[in-house]
């Protein structure tokens, strides 16, 4: 499930890794939306963040907001729960990569939730790639566990 200010991060404020995870992609100038609800006013639980650092290792995506915000310090979702993604190449705006993840809020079923990670500096490619490559590899094993230790950075797919 997508968590939202519960990612730890060292006192310099980067992501603290867990045991056996690796980082693949690091890209800044990254503007996040988070949206959700039935569309109905009141019924949303939005998110958004005009710039922050995205972190792409071998068991999730987070988002650092830079400089954190009252309301958001980090977004967290595994790779598992990140679906239906594509990357958008518009011609006259940024790349921004585009997907549904799974919310659960307040003990209730999950949520229709899309993110938006928006590309302002670039790096929208390397991590679409990078993101497919990783999640292909752990969809495509048996053991969950194995294939996220079998990732290892800059190893060829």
């Amino acid at each position: 499930m997508a968590a939202i200010n519960s990612t730890a991060l060292t006192p310099g404020g980067t992501l603290a890794l867990n045991t056996d995870e690796k980082t693949f992609v690091v890209q800044g100038g990254v503007r996040l939306e988070v949206e959700s609800g039935s569309g109905y006013p009141g019924d949303a639980n939005n998110v958004y963040a005009q710039s922050g650092e995205l972190v792409l290792t071998n068991m999730r995506v987070v988002y650092i907001a830079r400089p954190a915000l009252p309301y958001l310090t980090t977004f967290a979702v595994p790779l598992v729960k990140l679906q239906s993604g594509k990357l958008v190449q518009p011609w006259f705006s940024a790349n921004r990569y585009e997907a549904a993840a799974d919310l659960i809020v307040h003990g209730r079923p999950p949520a229709p939730l899309s993110v938006k990670f928006i590309f302002n500096e670039g790096g929208g490619f390397e991590f679409a790639s990078a993101f497919l490559q990783l999640r292909s590899r752990i969809t495509g094993k048996s053991g969950l566990t194995a294939a996220v230790r079998d990732c290892e950075p800059g190893a060829a797919g």
